[in-house]
């Protein structure tokens, strides 16, 4: 039996079942404590479920069994009455299914003060800490999670958690089991063939060697899952992936043509459902975490965590769509911010939330903010659990679209060199200041791109930019911020969030870069860590036609010109022009390398990756200007990029621990301006610490901004061009 079948018996156990759990700890305890006395009654015997027998006639030991999730109330009664009728009594053994932890240090001193007892707790924890190794104590598990647990996993419950995105019971089938096959599988299976491998196990979940499926059933409903498809070449697929399944996974009785899953199959089935939703509950228990952060009271968390399970699945489900199309349509498409915050209108608009006191937008913020949140600082189980399901809805978008997915994603590049716009760059290091690995996102990205064989490439230009873009850091965090004229540098409002003194940040730098040769210290940073190579595309743009040169320089000088003037009040035309410069390199430098390929608009080998929605902005200005003669848009997202290396060409490079590290989604969750009066309260917290220890006043600052990120600001209302116009490159 695996753990998190008792984990989740012990979760999903109910009040009204407490004669189940008595029971199970019962026969768990026994075999722990041989004296044990267990007195069956509802009400127990003076405070007490069981005891431990003694020899001199009175009771030392006493046990409460209890499913109340108000334990603190429930110990508290049950010691009182302990106290009154067993005055012998030194120790309370509370026995529960709650998850209590440490949670009750304070409670164990206030009943030994109060009554004289010591209060041992025998919780969720306790329990699966111990059960395997004994078989007595295996069998009390397997009784438990075969009464609780897979009656819940036969029935719809499981899947409606796993993909709320979905609305009919067999998509959401086709999903959990497309996510289980995808954490199975190698990387070296097809795609197809994996999906297909995936369905029929779908199909024929609740079936055994008493309840068997014939094969055409099985094909009429897959066949109704994906309509628009050829039903012949599903039926070929289907049979194809029976015949693979056959005697490992499933039986088949040849003379009916019906098909089951085998024994063994069912239990490893179950095992996994239960794993599934265990990470299911760990991300209701990281989504409520994050709502404490907001002050919501408890009659408010239930739904708002429903609200945020439901917009985070249709964000995911939706980015999984766009991928899809931008493959099967030959065409690059933007995975971006508003598609979250669509998400989280479009749930809250379905569902006819009223307010109760809170207005809508207030709603959509915190629902908003929490989802951020998630997909930035998740747990390691919830990381891998959010990429695994991410991965599934692409394959399910795929499969909306496509019976044969393998060849569909075979049409990208399988292999390339990747240039690296500055605001790709810059969150690199920023990301030096975060201590755990996992929220590092664009660098878990790019090492993972390193691994799987792409080349990246930063050009001279870029490397300027981030010279000037730390010397404008310094500048700003050595004057009156009430002088400062535009937005905060992004590494220095990401420097200021870590807590860490304005007056350290020279010393910071000096991990990146010299007095004396910056830009190369900066290049030889990059190569060694990220392995980015320094390299210039001057020629190839000197190389490009005159008129697609012409038209790609107007498009980003308008650009420059426009955004620049909203966000800092307006740069000197010399400045603009160095900017369009190094954006121009890039982008025509990229579309000239490709001039010699002969491939499909998603198979060229050279991309340039930036999370620039003006790339966006010029692509649509180019294609206006050139009409049929534009070149084929050189622009990556980082999105895309986290799509193709967990799904294309190249992912069986990838390994699957490698691959669980990528992000969710890059453009979410970035530094967002912090206002001059927080600015102004961490200067006033680094004041009143006096002589406090370093990492004591850098967490008091942290803790204080990270408080303050949490109320609605602008990335909230405006979204990632905040983050952007954050990064002044000018080079002034």
């Amino acid at each position: 039996m695996q753990r998190e079948r008792l984990q989740l018996a012990l979760e999903r156990i109910r009040p009204e079942q407490w004669k189940l759990f008595e029971e199970f700890a019962s026969a768990f305890l026994s075999t722990l404590y041989p004296d044990l006395r267990t007195l069956a009654s509802l009400a127990g015997d003076q405070g007490r479920d069981a005891e431990l027998f003694s020899y001199d006639g009175k009771v030392h030991t006493v046990l409460q069994y209890s499913v109340a999730q108000r334990w603190a109330d429930k110990i508290r009664l049950t010691a009182q009455r302990i106290s009154k009728n067993l005055p012998a009594a030194r120790v309370l053994i509370y026995v529960t299914n709650q998850s209590i932890l440490s949670a009750a240090d304070s409670l164990k001193r206030e009943l030994l003060d109060k009554h004289g007892l010591v209060l041992d707790i025998h919780d969720t924890a306790w329990f699966l800490e111990r059960f395997s190794g004994n078989e007595n104590r295996e069998i009390a598990a397997e009784t438990l999670a075969t009464r609780i647990v897979d009656p819940y996993l036969a029935s719809k419950g499981v899947l409606e958690h796993t993909a709320p995105a979905l609305s009919k019971t067999e998509y959401q089938a086709a999903l959990t089991f497309l996510q289980l096959q995808w954490e199975d599988d190698t990387r070296e299976k097809g795609l197809t063939r994996l999906s297909f491998q995936a369905l029929a196990r779908a199909v024929l979940r609740n079936t055994n060697s008493e309840s068997r499926m014939s094969r055409s059933d099985i094909h009429n409903q897959i066949v109704d899952m994906f309509s628009t498809h050829d039903p012949a070449r599903i039926k070929c697929l289907t049979d194809s992936a029976l015949n693979k399944l056959t005697k490992r996974y499933i039986r088949h009785w040849k003379r009916s043509d019906e098909f089951c899953l085998t024994y063994e199959e069912v239990q490893r089935v179950r095992e996994r459902l239960a794993e599934v939703e265990v990470a299911n509950i760990s991300l209701d228990s990281e989504i409520q975490s994050c709502l404490a952060h907001y002050g919501k009271d408890p009659e408010k968390t239930e739904l708002l965590c429903v609200l945020i399970r439901s917009a985070l699945d249709r964000y995911l489900f939706g980015r999984g769509e766009a991928f899809a199309a931008a493959i099967t349509n030959n065409r690059l498409d933007k995975l971006g911010i508003d598609e979250l915050r669509n998400s989280v209108e479009h749930v809250i608009r379905s569902e006819h939330i009223k307010s109760h006191g809170s207005s809508e937008e207030e709603i959509t913020n915190v629902i908003f903010s929490c989802i951020v949140e998630l997909l930035t600082e998740p747990s390691m189980e919830v990381q891998n659990h959010l990429r695994s399901k991410a991965d599934a809805y692409t394959l399910f978008a795929f499969l909306g679209r496509t019976t044969d997915v393998q060849t569909a994603v075979s049409t990208m590049f399988s292999h390339g060199e990747i240039w690296l716009d500055t605001t790709i760059v810059l969150p690199l290091f920023a990301e030096r200041l975060i201590s755990t690995d996992r929220q590092r996102r664009f660098s878990q990205m790019l090492n993972v791109a390193s691994q799987a064989g792409l080349e990246l490439r930063i050009t001279p230009g870029v490397i300027e930019e981030i010279e000037r873009h730390l010397n404008r850091c310094q500048t700003y965090l050595h004057m009156d911020h009430s002088r400062w004229t535009g937005s905060v540098p992004f590494l220095a409002d990401a420097y200021l969030r870590s807590g860490r003194a304005p007056s350290g940040f020279g010393s910071w730098t000096e991990s990146f870069m010299g007095p004396e040769r910056p830009e190369d210290d900066i290049a030889d940073f990059l190569k060694e860590d990220f392995a980015i190579r320094r390299k210039g595309l001057e020629e190839e743009v000197m190389n490009a036609d005159v008129e697609v040169r012409t038209a790609v320089q107007e498009a980003w000088h308008s650009a420059h010109a426009r955004r620049r003037d909203v966000a800092s009040g307006g740069l000197d035309e010399i400045t603009i022009n160095r900017l369009v410069r190094h954006d121009v390199e890039n982008y025509l430098g990229v579309v000239e390398l490709r001039r010699k390929e002969d491939v499909s608009a998603l198979g060229y080998s050279a991309w340039w990756l930036t999370l620039d929605r003006s790339a966006g902005y010029v692509d649509n200005e180019i294609r206006a200007t050139l009409e049929r003669r534009a070149p084929a848009t050189p622009v990556m997202s980082a999105d895309f990029l986290v799509n193709y290396l967990s799904i294309g060409p190249i992912r069986s490079r990838v390994a699957k621990n490698a691959e669980a590290t990528l992000p969710i989604a890059l453009d979410v969750g970035l530094f967002t301006e912090l206002p001059s009066d927080l600015l102004d309260e961490a200067e006033r917290i680094r004041r009143e610490a006096g002589d406090l220890p370093e990492r004591i006043v850098r967490r008091r600052v942290r803790d204080c901004l990270d408080s303050a990120k949490r109320r609605p600001g602008r990335m909230i209302r405006e979204g990632i061009q905040t983050v952007l116009d954050a990064i002044p490159l000018d080079t002034t």
